[in-house]
């Protein structure tokens, strides 16, 4: 396995160095598997981009496929991963049966709640509650978590809206657990798919650059991957040039991760992983 950075200040086209790497790396193992995974909401669109530039290496025009290259978002990959699955056939809770669950909830708990049993009636509360829950799920933060972080909270509307998410949380997962597949859930089940997986032979390039840092099941899903032989390269935007030392916003980001992925690393390098060879190489990005 092994771990690669494509590093350089926004203003380049890291996408370009993505694929430059993946299109070397295809030369060389036609066989292998490759995965570029991006944000759910550019999915269709980097697709269509790097399928072009796929085509445009391989000095093809018109139509281009290419099964060795998916490009998908990380739900994509669970779905094409395990559509076959058993536990991928639970019934899928829709964004309007979430909304519809977590507006019974509210009723149900209206004299307990401090400051969202005013906000039911409110256009697009329930539908931001239900965003915010997801997050919540997607940061693998339980409600007890969140019950903590209500307690030590100072007394005022932020105290009081983490207690009644604390509340509404705790009912959701209650009611839809071992039930229901929801989005967040999608991830976990990833996860414990690729844990039972050998991908050795599998490339997969992680688009970051003009995008925040991955969320916590997305870096779990990661490090697994790293953890079962699969080779990962990731972009991220981080200019070390200019700005007399200052971090910037996208900077602290990039640091963020790359300490998180010094995480991944440290956990990776215990004895059971000692015969698996991990490649850190750190790629300034060019005007080449």
């Amino acid at each position: 396995m092994s771990l690669q950075f494509v590093l350089g200040p926004a203003k380049l086209d890291h996408r370009s160095k993505m694929v430059e790497q993946l299109v070397a790396k295809l030369r060389a193992r036609p066989n292998d598997q490759y995965f570029y995974l991006v944000p759910n909401h550019i999915k269709f669109d980097t697709e269509v981009d790097v399928l072009n530039r796929l085509a445009e290496a391989d000095g093809q025009t018109g139509l281009y496929a290419q099964s060795q290259v998916q490009v998908f978002s990380f739900t994509r990959l669970a779905w094409y991963l395990m559509k076959n699955e058993a536990a991928y056939q639970v019934p899928r809770l829709s964004a309007a049966g979430i909304n519809m669950l977590l507006h019974r909830i509210l009723q149900q708990h209206a004299d307990e709640l401090r400051l969202f049993g005013g906000e039911i009636s409110q256009t697009g509360f329930v539908t931001q509650l239900a965003s915010e829950i997801n997050e919540l799920q997607l940061a693998n933060l339980q409600p007890e978590d969140v019950a903590q972080l209500a307690t030590n909270a100072q007394a005022g509307d932020l105290q009081a809206k983490m207690h009644d998410l604390a509340i509404v949380y705790a009912d959701f997962v209650t009611a839809t657990a071992d039930k229901y597949l929801k989005p967040a859930d999608v991830l976990v089940q990833l996860n414990a798919y690729l844990r039972h997986q050998d991908l050795h032979g599998t490339h997969v390039y992680v688009e970051l650059a003009g995008f925040a840092q991955l969320p916590a099941q997305e870096q779990g899903i990661i490090t697994t991957m790293l953890e079962q032989g699969a080779d990962v390269t990731i972009s991220l935007v981080l200019d070390h040039k200019g700005g007399g030392g200052r971090l910037t916003r996208r900077r602290i980001m990039a640091r963020s991760f790359i300490n998180q992925v010094d995480s991944i690393i440290d956990s990776i390098s215990m004895p059971e992983f000692a015969k698996f060879r991990l490649d850190r190489t750190f790629k300034r990005l060019s005007h080449e």
